[in-house]
C-alpha cells in the first residue's frame, strides 16, 4: 500500500509548477506560448510518442558529430524546427517568451551535450546518474541522442538571481558527475527547449528544491543634494549592489508616471532603494535620463 503521507508531501512540491508550452512546430525568434502544462501534463509531453522524423534527426546528429560526408548543420536545425515541439522548463508568460513578462516557476533547465564519438552511450549513463540528485525533477535523453536534458527544482523564483542559481546548480551537478562545466549549455530562463520524446524519461515526484545561496552584499548609504531635491543633504536610504539594468528600468518606469522631472528624480531614488541598486548605476542612469540643464542635481556616495 502506498505511503499516502509521502504522496501528499510530494504533491505539495509539484502542484504549483507550470510550464509554458507551444504545440507549434516551427521555432522562431518570436516564440509564442499558447498553452501551459502542469507537472503531470509535462510528464505526458516528455514521454509522448516521438514524431516519425526523430530517427532522422538522430541520424543527422550522429553524422554531424562524426563529421560524416554530406552532414549539414543547417538541415538538422530545419528538421528540428519543423518536427519537434517545445516547452519552457523555467515557467512562462501568456504573452510569449518576453523577459519582462516571464514568470519563473523555480525550475532551471540543464542541457548536457557530448559531441564526440560514444557520446550517445555517455548520455545514457549520465541520464541515470543525474537522476540520483534529489533536486532533479526530470532526466531524459535529448532529441539528438547525444545529450541529456534535465529539469532542476530550486528555491529561486527571482529573474535577477537566475544566472547565479543556474551557475550554482551547474557546478554542483558537474562536481557530482565529474564532468567539466563546458559540456553544459548556458541557457536563459526564457529559452525554449525541444521536447525530448523519451518514453523512459526519469521523473522525481518528490524532488527537494536546490537551495540557492545569494550573497548579501555590503550596503552603502547615499545622500541626495542639490537645490531641486532638498535645501540640505538628506540621507535617502541604503542601496545594495545586487540588481542591475532591468531593476533600473523598472524603477524608472515606476517613477515616470506623469510626474515632472524633479519629483521624478526624487521618486526614482526612493524606488531604486527598494530594488537594492548600487550607487554607481543609480547615478549613471539618472545622468543618462536628465537634460543638460538638470545635470547639476547630484547623487553622491556618503562612504
Amino acid at each position: 500500500m502506498p505511503n499516502l503521507q509521502l504522496l501528499n508531501d510530494c504533491n505539495k512540491v509539484t502542484e504549483h509548477l507550470f510550464f509554458g508550452y507551444s504545440n507549434k512546430r516551427v521555432l522562431t525568434q518570436h516564440n509564442n506560448i499558447n498553452s501551459f502544462a502542469d507537472w503531470e501534463g509535462l510528464k505526458t509531453l516528455i514521454t509522448s510518442t516521438p514524431p516519425s522524423m526523430l530517427k532522422d534527426i538522430r541520424k543527422y546528429s550522429k553524422d554531424l558529430i562524426l563529421k560524416a560526408k554530406g552532414a549539414n548543420k543547417a538541415h538538422l536545425r530545419e528538421l528540428k524546427q519543423q518536427h519537434l515541439k517545445y516547452i519552457y522548463p523555467s515557467g512562462g508568460t501568456a504573452t510569449g517568451s518576453h523577459k519582462q513578462d516571464f514568470k519563473l516557476n523555480g525550475c532551471i533547465q540543464i542541457d548536457i551535450d557530448f559531441k564526440n564519438k560514444g557520446g550517445d552511450v555517455k548520455a545514457k549513463e549520465v541520464k541515470q546518474q543525474i537522476s540520483f540528485l534529489d533536486y532533479v525533477l526530470v532526466s531524459a535523453i535529448s532529441p539528438s541522442g547525444f545529450g541529456v536534458k534535465a529539469i532542476v527544482l530550486t528555491d529561486n523564483t527571482c529573474k535577477e538571481s537566475y544566472s547565479e542559481a543556474r551557475k550554482q546548480v551547474t557546478e554542483n551537478i558537474a562536481s557530482f558527475l565529474n564532468l567539466p562545466t563546458g559540456v553544459f549549455d548556458n541557457i536563459g530562463f526564457n529559452t525554449p527547449s525541444y521536447i525530448p520524446y523519451d518514453t523512459t524519461a526519469i521523473f522525481n515526484d518528490c524532488a527537494e528544491p536546490f537551495a540557492v545561496k545569494i550573497a548579501t552584499p555590503q550596503s552603502n548609504v547615499i545622500t541626495a543634494t542639490g537645490s531641486h531635491l532638498s535645501d540640505n543633504s538628506t540621507t535617502v536610504g541604503t542601496l545594495h549592489p545586487l540588481l542591475y539594468n532591468r531593476a533600473l528600468e523598472s524603477a524608472f518606469e515606476s517613477a515616470n508616471k506623469g510626474q515632472s522631472r524633479i519629483p521624478l528624480i526624487r521618486e526614482f531614488v526612493g524606488t531604486s532603494i527598494a530594488y537594492g541598486l548600487p550607487i554607481e548605476q543609480v547615478e549613471n542612469y539618472i545622468y543618462s535620463q536628465l537634460s543638460t540643464e538638470e545635470r547639476h542635481v547630484k547623487i553622491i556616495a556618503d562612504l
